[in-house]
């Protein structure tokens, strides 16, 4: 009769070896065999709940048992490192954010700008302008979970409202600013469209490069950022006025100085410098040109004779804005696009064009005054700009 006490493999040594190692993590822990709880095991131990590295040297255990049934070969496997830690108890990474708040820019469009405030979707435009910062791809679209996560959620650096106030935005942006789809993703609308929903025709001036984080403020300080890029555009520092302003934003000039004063706008003041001052052209300058009208006394003789007078008046302010310009980009193709869409559609009637007044020099502004007779023509005096105060020569246009 064969023996039998043959017929059970020997263990091997890799198996005897991390018996061995168990042994020594369950006698390091004062873990007792077959014991439920052990009173001796310290705080931290308790609070973990269990040990990783028990929890790693068991597993390593009966992987090798398995492994034993119907091995042709008892090779030493190669030990693995007891470093195992479960899924959850990692911490999460947040995506990255296209770039630092505190020097990302999104380049803009002034008039487009101009035309929510005038729309009142300064809001609904601070979340598109926020969602073209995080479409870094340029796919056109992004998924709200994503959207949600990096403008609502506590902790993100793009937060700037609640998930229940961005329900409301994207209702209120909704066929404007965006569309959603079944798959829950949201689609930006090209900015021709945009343009063609808030009833602006035509863009103008270059485009500027608007901090992200202006956009991560107060609503308010948004609007004025929205305002000042208008100033930051222009292609050039001439006078406007306060009343055309308000036509172009809707903003009375007292939300126009508190928005100055928010963005930070340096204003400057202009003087236009009319004929030697006599009582008849006087009594004309002031009736055309109402209050404005004053005596200048041109004490240093820059003008002609020392202490001699002139009639003269007060112009619109200059504005110096603080985001920097950049190219127009793509505005020429968006005009045309606007031009064709309008065509299209239905055509506007607030497109209004304003007479040219202000030139760069006096040949410049002998040549608009050769055509145009009626119309005042100024120029500056020297390099008038980025002064205090500038003083603007002027050929006066005959009364009509």
């Amino acid at each position: 009769m064969c023996s039998c006490q043959h017929s059970v493999p020997e263990s091997s040594a890799a198996l005897v070896a991390a018996q061995e190692q168990l042994l020594a993590i369950r006698r390091k822990l004062n873990i007792e065999p077959g014991a439920h709880t052990n009173p001796t095991v310290d705080a931290e131990s308790e609070a973990i709940g269990r040990s990783w590295l028990l929890h790693n040297g068991q597993r390593e255990l009966q992987r090798r048992r398995r492994g034993l049934t119907g091995l042709k070969s008892t090779r030493a496997e190669p030990t693995v490192a007891l470093n195992w830690i479960p899924q959850e108890a990692l911490p999460k990474v947040s995506e990255k954010t296209p770039a630092d708040n505190n020097a990302a820019t999104v380049a803009v469009y002034p008039s487009l700008l101009l035309a929510t405030l005038k729309q009142d979707q300064a809001a609904v435009g601070r979340v598109y302008l926020l969602l073209r910062h995080l479409d870094a791809a340029g796919r056109g679209w992004l998924p709200v979970e994503e959207i949600r996560e990096r403008l609502t959620r506590k902790g993100s650096p793009l937060k700037v409202m609640g998930w229940r106030r961005l329900r409301q935005i994207f209702n209120q942006g909704e066929d404007i600013f965006w569309e959603r789809d079944a798959q829950g993703r949201l689609w930006l609308r090209s900015a021709a469209k945009i343009a063609l929903k808030l009833d602006c025709h035509r863009f103008k001036g270059n485009r500027v490069d608007l901090p992200i984080k202006t956009l991560l403020g107060g609503i308010g300080t948004v609007r004025a950022h929205f305002y000042a890029c208008f100033h930051s555009g222009r292609s050039s520092e001439n006078p406007i006025s306060r009343e055309t302003l308000e036509s172009m934003t809707g903003l009375s000039p007292r939300t126009q100085r508190e928005y100055d004063r928010l963005a930070q706008v340096k204003r400057q003041q202009n003087i236009a410098l009319g004929p030697r001052y006599n009582k008849i052209t006087a009594e004309e300058q002031s009736w055309q040109r109402g209050r404005a009208v004053f005596t200048f006394v041109d004490s240093q003789g820059k003008q002609g004779r020392k202490n001699r007078e002139y009639i003269a008046w007060r112009l619109p302010n200059s504005y110096q804005a603080p985001h920097p310009k950049r190219s127009k980009g793509r505005q020429k193709k968006i005009n045309q696009q606007l031009v064709s869409l309008v065509k299209n559609g239905v055509q506007g009637n607030d497109h209004v064009e304003v007479d040219k007044l202000f030139w760069t020099n006096g040949a410049a502004a002998g040549k608009a005054y050769s055509r145009d007779q009626e119309l005042d023509a100024y120029w500056p005096r020297g390099s008038a700009q980025r002064r205090p105060g500038a003083i603007w020569y002027v050929m006066v246009g005959k009364e009509k």
